[in-house]
């Protein structure tokens, strides 16, 4: 349910790099992440960014139609350079307790023949939304 717009207009006159305009929701996408997210050139930006689930945040289905359009119109990958270093994102939701987004990556790492039928992650604070996961999960095999 979005319940007010944000301008987004941030530029020259103000500092920030002009960023696509948001509406907020009761639970949406932590604005402030998705701020930088989109404050990276689109080469350095995560293919499957993952962002803080909050309280008057960004509209979600907003945010993720504006990644799926930046990365159809990014220049080619060839072009584009390395990719940037650090962990690979998922895409799931970060909530407020969730499975651990470490053991969840590498269980995702691993080639699909490898994995444990039955993966066993711990819930904690700040991890992956875990019905996005366990449905991840499900369609991967």
């Amino acid at each position: 349910m979005v319940e007010g717009g944000h301008s987004g207009s941030g530029g020259p006159t103000d500092g920030r790099p002009p960023r696509p305009g948001f509406g907020t929701a009761w639970r949406g996408y932590d604005r402030n992440q998705v701020d930088e997210h989109f404050a990276l050139p689109p080469q350095q930006r995560p293919d499957r960014p993952g962002f803080d689930v909050v309280r008057r945040g960004y509209d979600r289905e907003q945010v993720d139609e504006a990644i799926r359009h930046s990365r159809r119109s990014a220049p080619a990958a060839a072009d584009a350079g390395p990719p940037p270093a650090g962990p690979a994102r998922t895409g799931f939701d970060l909530v407020r307790r969730g499975y651990d987004r470490n053991q969840v990556d590498e269980y995702l790492a691993l080639p699909p023949q490898q994995r444990p039928d039955r993966p066993g992650f711990d819930v904690v604070r700040r991890g992956y939304d875990r019905d996005q996961v366990d449905e991840a999960i499900r369609h991967s095999r």
